[in-house]
């Protein structure tokens, strides 16, 4: 990490079970009866204390490796220890805008960097809306090849494929040992389906959990959106904002835009070419991430005198939103402080959007079900 930062306390071992307990115990109740208990009395503790060992490593890499700089930030996130995850993406016509790429793939490097920390195997399983093709056991290199998958094709029917890709074999048909995480990446168009339904998919899986004696919190959802079309902010925040939804989805709002995250390379270091807006500064150096020889042979970036009274952003203010990104994205359907984290970006978006009030107005829906 760079003399620059200030010195980090890295979290004990007995700082991360006791971070894991607290999810178990107080924020997730749930999770207990079917994850974390069996006829001994001690195998609630000793799971946990199997789970905080990876958390260690994990708080651990994330701030001396990878540039975190709040504790709490990497104890919140060592709680993926606990969790399988699966991501969803939405490979229609509208996702395939160059912009829209490279968003996705910027941000499935990072997910893929941070929670390879969480679990050695990688991402459980990586679904696709159109392409039948997905793929299991998802690391960093495997970005490329998911990317390619992308199809491009087909309707935006993404609560019928929600339930048939991901819900039906992951969640409903599956022995779970973890619970499930699941990040649908979608810029929020519906088509080829009711609006009505991507909701009634996640109300009817809860539903088929609770019928089947485990825990309707098995299973959590956020929801990406890349775009900024009117009518799916309305739909994603009207979903978000559900009553009968709401403890189980996050919807992430443009507070934390997945245009946040870095161009990076295939190793998903942030390229030295992508500074910090507003500065030169590469953001490989301020996150401690080590970076190619410049070229000996190359005239020297200019380095101007910082301006008072600029706008351009702090970098090190910089850095902690992304990480703010990355934690929201992961966690905002986890806990709660996550969860509300947006809440008045998330009225503003929704008194300023022109989007059809799709859920409002099919309403007797939820109050029928």
């Amino acid at each position: 990490m760079p003399d620059s930062f200030p010195h980090i306390a890295i979290p004990t071992k007995e700082e991360c079970l006791k971070r894991l307990e607290r999810h178990v115990t107080k924020e997730k109740i749930g999770l207990q009866d079917p994850f974390f208990k069996n006829r001994s009395d001690t195998f609630f503790k000793d799971r946990l204390e199997e789970f905080s060992k990876n958390a260690e490593k994990m708080v651990t890499s994330l701030i001396k490796v990878d540039g975190c700089r709040k504790a709490e930030i990497a104890l919140d996130l060592s709680v993926l220890t606990l969790y399988d995850l699966a991501i969803f993406i939405d490979d229609s016509p509208s996702m395939g805008k160059p912009e829209h790429k490279r968003i996705l793939t910027n941000a499935m490097k990072e997910i893929c960097k941070i929670y390879s920390l969480a679990n050695d195997n990688g991402i459980k399983a990586v679904r696709f809306l159109n392409h039948r093709q997905g793929k299991k056991d998802v690391k960093l290199g495997d970005v490329p090849v998911i990317m390619d998958r992308c199809a491009h094709t087909g309707l935006s029917r993404i609560g019928t494929e929600l339930h048939r890709r991901v819900l039906d074999s992951l969640v409903l048909k599956a022995d779970m040992s973890k619970p499930l995480l699941v990040i649908i990446v979608t810029d929020g168009t519906v088509e080829g389906e009711s609006g009505t339904l991507l909701p009634k998919v996640i109300i009817n899986c809860i539903a088929s959990l609770k019928n089947q004696t485990r825990s309707h919190q098995s299973v959590a959802f956020q929801f990406c959106r890349i775009g900024d079309d009117p009518e799916s902010i309305r739909f994603l925040l009207e979903l978000d904002n559900h009553p009968k939804l709401g403890e189980h989805i996050d919807c992430m709002s443009e507070l934390f835009s997945l245009r946040n995250i870095p161009d990076s390379d295939v190793n998903g270091v942030p390229t030295t070419s992508h500074s910090v807006p507003g500065t030169s500064v590469p953001l490989s150096e301020l996150s401690g991430s080590e970076s190619e020889d410049p070229d000996p042979n190359a005239d020297p970036a200019p380095d101007p005198a910082p301006d008072p009274k600029s706008n351009a952003p702090d970098p090190t203010k910089w850095l902690d939103e992304r990480w703010n990104v990355m934690c929201k994205l992961f966690l905002g359907p986890l806990m709660q402080h996550w969860d509300d984290y947006d809440d008045p970006m998330n009225e503003n978006d929704l008194a300023n959007s022109d989007g059809l009030d799709i859920l409002t107005k099919e309403k007797d829906f939820f109050e029928d079900d």
